[in-house]
Formats: structure tokens, C-alpha cells, sequence
């Protein structure tokens, strides 16, 4: 199997990864408030799309001047051959993750014409600005390790969640340090499941031989399985109760594939398990931590399921890696190119995220009235217009 037909296969299954958050989102969600949200995120994802393909896409692989910034390929000019057209679906899918990824940390708050705005903003500069870096400039230069996309889908989508939830607040209803519960489970599992496989997906997509996939497949699960179990055992042991065990179990899977995304394909079975063992570790404190913390409302635990185990990922990369870790062929200055392009893309995604969501919030269409939270978009949102049901 060529490498083109496997990351042809692959989009199949990153795709999975958009009815599994927004399933997620809206059974997270207060009930009244899940068909919006539904309705909400496609919107995002179509305005996303367009944008990526005016803008986006140029930006991230138009011949990156200066090792910064794309100056070609715009609108789709000059996409000749098959290769821009699987790149431009593979990496636009990955850029309509990172808006539902940031969406499930701002749950239930953020304003319809915020959330469109933000979409427009990241599909056409903030991430493809940081997938130049890895792809074609800088970062590629220095032999930066991203397979998996660890840096330019979880680790910048959490950056851009952490300034936004000093802006948005608390949702209305929520006492700090609390974890509300689903208003759907069986939507849960399920949208957790798709997003399993879709993440299974992004692991494989730049694998060059069936082999690697078999490899990149195997070691996810391993990591996954690992940072699982540990997040279980952790959470079991500080005495929480069985719901919250529950989610560790699901949260905590999650955590361990995007750890192991940059070496899935490259690294031995044993090393997928020890990162996966390290995230799992990790996730029950970081949770914990986070809850305390009276400012922060975590919709769906970003911080603990994508941005730790990102940053983890980042880094073990650089010590497994067969070609480029520390432990392999590589050497400590490689370690230090993860570091670096880790903290240029962290610091590129809160500089963003910072200003944009102050400028949303000065304008006043960031977030949702407190009556709209109590009530529901539902009935906010639905029953305006053109969707109003006839009596």
C-alpha cells in the first residue's frame, strides 16, 4: 500500500474525530442546550473549512518564506497533482479538530457569533502560521518531530482553551471545583469511541508502509491501554468516586494516544507503554490541580486529556524516537529542538488566544447571557426565525 492510499484511509478515520467531539459537547452539555451546540458546530466547521482554503492552507504549505509564513497556494491556485488535495482534506480535518477541541473546554458559553469569529481566526492564521513552522520552516529545519500532530492539533488547541477560560468564567449553575454530570452517558461512550479511532487515525496517517501502520496501531493501543489502567489505579486511590473513575478510564485513553502520537510509527512497544504509563500518571493530578483553580471551568478537561499529554509527547519524542531520541540515535540538541518549538507554538497559541478572546469579549460577543445558560440554547436558539416549529 502506497503512502498515499494510507493517508487516504487515515482521513476516513480523522474524520470520525468531528461527530465524536460534537457528540461529546453535546452530551456533556446541559440538556437544553444539545441541539444547538450540534447546530453550532457544524456551522464552525463549514465557515473553518472555507477559510482554510482561501487562507489556510497557502499560509501552512505555500512555500514558506523565511522559515515563518506560506506565500502561495492560495484559494486552491496552483494545486496540481493529488498531493495538495490530500494534504489541504488531512491537515484542514486536523485544523476543524482543534476548533471542537477548544469548543469542549468552553462549554456551554461561548456566543454563536464568537464562536464563528474564532473558527475564521484559527483555520486562517493562528494554526496554519504554527503548521508552517513544523511543515516547511523553521521548526522542519532544525528536524523537529510532529508525526501525529502533536503540537499543531493538541498541544496549540489547549493553548488557545487556557487564556479564553480567564475570559469566559464559570458556566452559570457551576460551583467552582465541581464535575457535572453528562446529560447523556450512552453520547458519551460514543463520542468518545470515534474520537478513539479518529485519533487512531491522525497516529497512522503518515505512516509510509502497511507495516508502520500496523506499528503506529499497536503502540497506540498500548500507550492508550497503559495510560488508562494508571489513571484508573490513580483516581481509584486518592478515593474519588466511581463516576469520576469512570471518566478517567475514558479521558485517560484519550490522554495516552496523544501522548504516543509523535513516535507511534517510530518507536519500540515497550517505550508506547512507558509513555502511556506517564500520561495515565500524570492525569489524575493534573485534574485535580486544575479543579482547584477558581478560575478555571474546563468543560470537558482539555488541560489534563490534550494539553499534558501533548506536552509529554512532545518532549518523550525527543527521548524515543529511533532516528531523533535521545536514547536512540539522536542526541540532547534534538531534546532541545522539542523544547523550543514546544514553547514557540505554546507561546504562539496564548498570545493568540489572548487577544482574540479579549477582543470578543470587548465587543460584548463572546459569550452567553446567564438567562441563555439557565434556560438552554435550545430554546435561546431554535426557536428564532426559520426554526421555530409551527404550534
Amino acid at each position: 500500500m502506497s503512502e498515499g492510499l494510507i493517508q487516504v484511509v487515515s482521513i476516513g478515520w480523522v474524520f470520525l474525530a468531528l461527530p465524536g467531539l460534537s457528540l461529546l459537547e453535546a452530551a456533556s452539555c446541559r440538556s437544553g442546550s444539545s441541539q444547538a451546540i450540534l447546530l453550532k458546530n457544524w456551522v464552525q466547521i463549514g465557515a473553518g473549512f472555507i477559510l482554510w482554503w482561501l487562507l489556510g492552507y497557502g499560509f501552512a504549505f505555500g512555500e514558506v518564506d523565511k522559515g515563518f509564513i506560506g506565500t502561495q497556494y492560495f484559494a486552491g491556485n496552483d494545486w496540481e497533482g493529488t498531493e495538495h488535495y490530500i494534504k489541504a482534506v488531512l491537515y484542514g480535518l486536523l485544523g476543524l479538530i482543534s476548533l471542537l477541541i477548544v469548543n469542549i473546554g468552553l462549554l456551554e458559553r461561548l456566543n454563536w457569533w464568537g464562536s464563528i469569529v474564532f473558527s475564521v481566526v484559527n483555520l486562517a492564521w493562528i494554526y496554519p502560521v504554527a503548521l508552517a513552522w513544523v511543515s516547511e520552516g523553521w521548526l522542519q529545519e532544525l528536524d523537529f518531530i510532529n508525526r501525529g500532530a502533536t503540537l499543531t492539533l493538541y498541544v496549540l488547541s489547549a493553548t488557545l482553551v487556557i487564556p479564553a477560560l480567564w475570559f469566559v468564567k464559570y458556566r452559570v449553575g457551576v460551583e467552582p471545583g465541581t464535575m457535572p454530570l453528562p446529560n447523556n452517558n450512552v453520547l458519551v461512550v460514543l463520542g468518545t469511541l470515534l474520537t478513539w479511532l479518529a485519533i487512531l487515525g491522525i497516529n497512522y496517517s503518515e505512516a509510509g508502509t502497511i507495516e508502520q501502520v500496523g506499528v503506529a496501531l499497536w503502540n497506540s493501543f498500548l500507550a492508550g491501554g497503559a495510560s488508562a489502567a494508571f489513571s484508573c489505579l490513580l483516581v481509584l486511590f486518592m478515593k474519588h468516586d466511581m463516576y469520576e473513575i469512570w471518566m478517567a478510564m475514558l479521558k485517560g485513553l484519550l490522554g495516552g494516544l496523544v501522548a504516543v502520537s509523535s513516535v507511534a510509527t517510530n518507536c519500540e512497544p515497550y517505550e508506547a507503554f512507558i509513555v502511556g504509563a506517564v500520561s495515565g500518571l500524570v492525569f489524575a493530578p493534573t485534574l485535580k490541580f486544575v479543579k482547584k483553580l477558581k478560575w478555571v471551568d474546563d468543560g470537558h478537561d482539555t488541560i489534563a486529556t490534550f494539553f499534558i499529554p501533548g506536552v509529554l509527547g512532545v518532549l518523550l519524542a525527543g527521548v524515543f524516537d529511533k532516528d531523533l531520541g535521545v536514547l536512540n540515535e539522536g542526541s540532547w540538541s534534538n531534546l532541545g529542538v522539542q523544547l523550543a518549538g514546544l514553547g514557540a507554538v505554546a507561546a504562539w497559541g496564548l498570545l493568540n488566544s489572548t487577544v482574540l478572546f479579549a477582543v470578543l469579549r470587548y465587543t460584548k460577543v463572546l459569550t452567553l447571557g446567564k438567562d441563555v445558560q439557565e434556560n438552554g440554547l435550545n430554546s435561546a436558539q431554535l426557536k428564532a426565525g426559520g426554526f421555530e416549529r409551527p404550534e
